[in-house]
């Protein structure tokens, strides 16, 4: 059975939790407190290139792979798909609209399985990359800010 240490408190609301605790963090605050964690993540460009950029790297080459041999109909299909892949290959960056662009077209082209699998790949990397990243003091206390934040308004919503 856990013993309790006086002074273990979540960060975020201020319940009592265990001693085996890794984060300071209790099991109710978790998910808000996830959430305020990526958006703190996020607010540093490089950070989020990386986060966000995560999609891209694992759909792209399927969709340049599923779309190499198709003849395009449209003025632009025709410039679009070519500019996208030298822009991938060169860069290995797009938009966010390029990229639900290539998004909507791969949508037609692979099967729901296919996708649901990408998306779990995807998910997955994000997952990591927020694993691995060790927010300072400051970035801290404003995660933890952010989440009583979203506490807050989660408990309003459902009263």
């Amino acid at each position: 059975m856990a013993t309790y240490d006086l002074g273990r408190e979540c960060a975020v609301c201020g319940a009592i939790i265990g001693d085996m605790n890794p984060d300071g963090v209790g099991a109710e605050c978790r998910h808000v407190y996830y959430g305020a964690r990526k958006v703190i993540h996020n607010q540093v460009k490089e950070r989020a290139y990386k986060y966000y950029g995560t999609k891209a790297r694992i759909f792209m080459p399927v969709f340049i792979e599923k779309h190499k041999d198709v003849k395009f109909r449209s003025k632009f299909k025709k410039s679009f798909y070519p500019s996208v892949v030298k822009q991938w290959e060169e860069k290995g960056f797009l938009s966010k609209k390029q990229l639900e662009i290539c998004l909507s077209w791969l949508g037609y082209k692979i099967d729901y399985n296919t996708e649901k699998e990408l998306l779990g790949e995807v998910h997955n990397e994000e997952k990591k990359i927020l694993k691995t990243w060790q927010p300072t003091d400051d970035e801290r206390d404003q995660i933890v800010k952010l989440a009583e934040t979203y506490r807050r308004n989660l408990r309003e919503n459902d009263s």
